[in-house]
């Protein structure tokens, strides 16, 4: 499986994260965010001198680093995507995404081609949809076309994909996952 593991432990010993993942038997190290604001100073140069170096660290310790998207990833810097950046600088066998369905679709992509276009390393997939006025929807309730999203991420090779809806809504989280379960089930999945 995979975590997401805060940002000083992998700054401060990606070595010893790794040994710590031991533990559970978990391949898969995740970071689940990154700003890229400017202003900030969270540039991309930023983010690569950071994590290239925890990439390679994993690698050699046997683990694998992976990124999770959200929508600030599909701005374009230097006219390329910043997920594209991330994806043509980091070798393929040193990271890998935790694709996100909302915030590709958030940021203005296509979760299916984005699960096309980076086929080999996505591991895993956060289900959530999307829904008129940007809103997290229930898996099958918003508009996302999850057939398609599926039958890449089957041709890719995504061993993992959960229902992550951070925001019901108002309604109840339970409901809500149990929706998103019976709207799988309903997909073909169990």
């Amino acid at each position: 499986m995979f975590t997401h593991t805060l940002v000083d432990r992998l700054q401060g010993d990606a070595a010893q994260v790794a040994k710590d993942h031991e533990v559970f038997g978990c391949g898969l190290v995740g970071l689940g965010y990154y700003s890229f604001d400017e202003e900030k100073g969270d540039t991309y140069e930023k983010f690569k001198e950071l994590y290239l170096p925890v990439a390679k660290t994993l690698k050699h310790n046997g683990k694998y680093f992976m990124y999770h998207n959200h929508d600030q990833e599909f701005r374009k810097v230097g006219g390329m995507t910043i997920l594209e950046r991330i994806a043509g600088d980091f070798a393929a066998d040193e990271l890998g995404f935790t694709l996100d369905t909302f915030w590709v679709q958030a940021g203005g992509g296509d979760p299916a081609q984005w699960l096309e276009r980076l086929a080999g390393r996505i591991s895993c997939i956060h289900l959530k949809d999307y829904a008129y006025g940007r809103k997290m929807a229930v898996v099958g309730e918003g508009n996302i076309n999850f057939d398609r999203v599926f039958e890449m991420a089957e041709k890719g090779g995504t061993k993992y994909m959960m229902v992550e809806q951070d925001d019901c809504n108002g309604e109840d989280p339970f409901e809500c996952l149990r929706r998103s379960y019976k709207n799988l089930k309903a997909m073909g999945f169990r």
